[in-house]
């Protein structure tokens, strides 16, 4: 940053040397995305060239592959939502469906009761109408 603001490197005295490493060595990254990068500031301030690489280009491809999957992800995303109205729908129809069917056969137990035991009250929690 120094050389693009026009400070030649033979300008660079030791100790801002120094201070600027020093200072490299303290930065930390505020996401957790970012952490590779940090790191691989961390190690660039030390000579490490090498990892710096590494870690830069996993970086990179850790990005460009999250960015994949989500162009991926959100092609799939209508039809989830569509299955799932339409699991909700069918769940709402089976539950209505059980109702009706729940009412219909306490109805035949009542008829049924009041047909074959004319002078009982109630069966069953089942009061009957006079």
């Amino acid at each position: 940053m120094l050389i693009q603001l026009g400070v030649q490197e033979q300008d660079i005295s030791e100790t801002l040397a120094t201070k600027i490493v020093e200072n490299i060595s303290f930065a930390e990254a505020s996401a957790a995305a970012d952490a590779a990068v940090e790191k691989a500031i961390h190690k660039a301030a030390k000579g490490d060239f090498q990892t710096v690489g590494k870690l830069i280009r996993e970086h990179l491809q850790n990005g460009a592959n999250n960015i994949s999957r989500d162009k991926i992800a959100m092609q799939y995303v209508p039809i989830g939502i569509r299955k799932s109205e339409q699991a909700r729908e069918f769940g709402n129809r089976g539950a209505a469906k059980s109702r009706e069917m729940g009412q219909k056969n306490r109805q035949a137990v009542i008829n049924a009761t009041k047909k074959y035991c004319p002078n009982e009250k109630q069966v069953v929690g089942f009061p009957f109408a006079s």
